[in-house]
């Protein structure tokens, strides 16, 4: 796909800041996601990234003064996609001072270092599935964050993506890890509520709840959690739990307890489906027991009322017997 396309794509012209961008990749993602349009987010995809990368390429050779670029209409980049990047000149000194963000790697194929952005590192280790590696380069940056001020190179939806893929691939301790790295930059900065904001902060919650399991959590459980937090609705866990707790009642009932112990808000989601309760006698409502025995007790009286009347009534009369008296003699 060539830039031209790729504007085309998104919906945006040549001029386009990259917030603009980023908001009309937003915005297509909401109609071609990946579960319901693979071919169609894959272009997406594609043609956000390619866009996001001319623009980035564009803004640092102007700011490094490489060439008098324009803000608009970008040329076409005279270099390969997978070549994209500013080359440190032969005489330039070792030490000299990057952008911020920015830092130099060393390619097999290269004859000079190449400065490629971080964010495009941790996005190209994600591309590679290598979310374990880019989890560890993520944390390094903002913890350099944290320590000398400033901001996380990927927005807080990439981060959160990032997350459950940690999950989903049953790497725990690295997503909490993570986490907890991220969390000591909310603290440092006081940044989370602007940071954080709706959709994005409920799944903060919830990625919490999923960190304070303990390791002997269900590993089928986490991951098909996280997934359904991933695509944005906890209901498409439900069949996967359904059939943990079909196929493992032992495991699905362990699996409720720790929900209820340290993840309140999934308890209340899983718990029950996970853990059903026995089947058993109704309960009786609150003052039925006392009717009840109001009921019997006068049935019971009205049972012995008609069985002394019975009684009475069935018993043979008695003959009357009269004095015989002799007839008076004339």
């Amino acid at each position: 796909m060539n830039l031209p396309e790729a504007y085309q794509e998104l919906g945006i012209d040549p001029a386009s800041s990259a917030e603009e961008a980023r908001r009309a990749y937003l915005r297509q993602l909401k109609i071609k996601k990946p579960e319901a349009d693979p071919n169609g987010f894959m272009r997406l995809r594609e043609a956000y990234d390619r866009v996001r990368e001319s623009i980035e390429l564009r803004a640092t050779l102007h700011k490094l003064g490489a060439f008098d670029v324009p803000s608009a209409a970008p040329p076409e980049p005279a270099v390969a996609p997978a070549t994209q990047a500013v080359v440190k000149p032969d005489d330039e000194p070792e030490d000299a001072q990057l952008p911020d963000g920015w830092k130099v790697i060393e390619l097999p194929a290269a004859d000079s270092p190449v400065v490629i952005p971080r964010d495009e590192t941790i996005r190209t280790l994600m591309s590679k599935n290598k979310f374990q590696a880019a989890a560890k380069e993520l944390g390094a940056q903002i913890e350099e964050a944290t320590e000398h001020g400033g901001v996380p190179v990927l927005p807080a939806g990439d981060i959160i993506n990032l997350l459950c893929e940690l999950h989903i691939r049953e790497a725990p301790n690295a997503a909490a890890k993570l986490y907890g790295t991220v969390q000591d930059w909310f603290v440092a900065s006081k940044e989370e509520t602007r940071f954080l904001r709706g959709e994005l902060a409920a799944k903060w919650v919830i990625l919490a709840e999923l960190n304070a399991l303990p390791p002997t959590f269900s590993r089928s459980a986490r991951s098909a959690i996280a997934l359904a937090l991933q695509g944005d609705n906890l209901q498409d866990a439900n069949l996967n739990l359904a059939e943990l707790q079909a196929l493992k009642p032992d495991v699905a009932r362990r699996t409720a307890d720790h929900l209820r112990a340290k993840a309140p808000t999934l308890a209340r989601e899983f718990a029950e489906l996970l853990d059903p309760p026995p089947a058993g006698p109704k309960p009786v409502p609150r003052g039925a027991g006392w009717a009840g025995a109001g009921i019997f007790l006068l049935l019971l009286k009205l049972f012995l009322v008609a069985g002394k009347t019975s009684c009475s009534s069935s018993q043979p009369s008695r003959p009357v017997y009269t004095p015989y008296q002799t007839p008076a003699r004339p």
